[in-house]
């Protein structure tokens, strides 16, 4: 994603985990987490799902 050099990513997770790598590794390569909203989609579940936004330095 980084490489298409794109002034805005919005990234999509279901695993709290794969979004923290992901975050780091999107910040070495020059982008800033501006906004992370968690949504409930699967109710009654441990399930979330996160909708993070970021953008380029």
């Amino acid at each position: 994603m980084a490489a298409s050099g794109a002034s805005r990513l919005v990234y999509v997770a279901c695993d709290p985990v794969a979004l923290a790598r992901d975050t780091a590794l999107l910040a070495e390569r020059g982008y800033d987490l501006v906004d992370a909203q968690a949504h409930d989609l699967f109710p009654m579940t441990h399930h979330v799902e996160t909708v993070a936004t970021f953008t380029s330095r």
